[in-house]
């Protein structure tokens, strides 16, 4: 007797909520991974664990941590999962040319989105997701064919292609100014700091290449994303170093000043990732053309 298949397999989107928790270790942070409450991450990881008949995880006030079975689960899951994402890709591939790429929030909305119906309207058979994602990806994971990430992937599986180092540089409201005082580096003496959760080291060396101290109770507020250190800014709170892409359309409205012309290099280049069966397409090399040649039209080089 044949057995039916939904009998043998749980629904999809147990999975792939089982997988965004293990990955990310949080209810919450799966949440927002996949666009859903916690409660129905929850719900998924429930649902789950009864239809394999065993806990997959130890729920304690430190935080959920995988039980010996939903690790092994996990590991056997994970690759089985990309697998599947890459028949999904071929298909595509056969029809119409789609492309789902996560992208860092400040970068898909100051350099990706404003430019891609330019690309678009180049190539009409194409169809390009942008999807915002903040750190490190699992592409196989995720169903992604590839992702922008400030850093360099924990994984050795994927193309990786630098694309450039941002230079970021001071900017103050202007209120926080003396009256009639130019802007420089003195200013950043009577500022609160303002920090981005990924670039820790940024202020320590920033400081250094200025031969000014530093002090670590200066910084008053760490942002996960430059687009909100950019409104901390603008508020009169403190200073924040920011990239020219970020910083210069509120520069032009007036709202923030840059009171140094000492950029700081950072350490976390940006770098293009994709499935290397993606790579290789016809399609993701036009993206990728196309992608480099916007940045070195900005001025961004690697």
């Amino acid at each position: 007797m044949k057995v039916s298949n939904k009998r043998r397999l749980p629904p999809i989107a147990n999975i792939e909520a089982f997988l965004s928790v293990m990955r990310l270790r949080s209810i919450t942070a799966a949440s927002e991974d996949l666009f859903l409450t916690q409660g129905a991450v929850s719900k998924q990881v429930q649902e789950l664990e009864k239809f394999v008949g065993s806990r997959l995880f130890n729920r304690s006030p430190q935080g959920l941590q995988p039980t010996a079975f939903g690790q092994a689960l996990y590991e056997r899951l994970s690759p089985l999962v990309g697998a599947l994402a890459d028949a999904f890709v071929e298909a595509r591939a056969q029809t119409r040319s789609m492309l789902n790429i996560s992208v860092p929030p400040s970068f898909g909305m100051e350099i990706l989105a404003p430019h891609l119906g330019a690309f678009l309207e180049a190539h009409p058979s194409h169809q390009v997701n942008l999807i915002t994602r903040v750190g490190d990806v699992d592409l196989d994971a995720e169903g992604l064919d590839a992702a922008v990430i400030s850093g360099t992937s924990r994984s050795n599986a994927y193309a990786s292609e630098r694309l450039f180092t941002p230079a970021l540089y001071p900017y103050v409201a202007p209120s926080l100014l003396a009256a009639g005082a130019p802007p420089g580096p003195e200013t950043l003496m009577q500022c609160k700091l303002i920090g981005v959760a990924n670039m820790a080291d940024a202020w320590p060396a920033y400081f250094a290449s200025l031969g000014l101290a530093f002090s670590p109770e200066r910084v008053a507020s760490i942002h996960s994303l430059l687009s909100t250190s950019a409104q901390a800014v603008i508020s009169g709170y403190g200073v924040a170093l920011l990239p020219k892409y970020v910083a210069d359309q509120h520069v032009r409205a007036g709202t923030i000043v840059r009171v140094s012309e000492q950029p700081y290099m950072g350490t976390k280049p940006y770098h293009l990732l994709a499935r290397r069966q993606v790579a290789t397409s016809e399609d993701f090399r036009q993206f990728h053309d196309w992608l480099v040649g916007l940045l070195e039209g900005m001025g961004y080089a690697p």
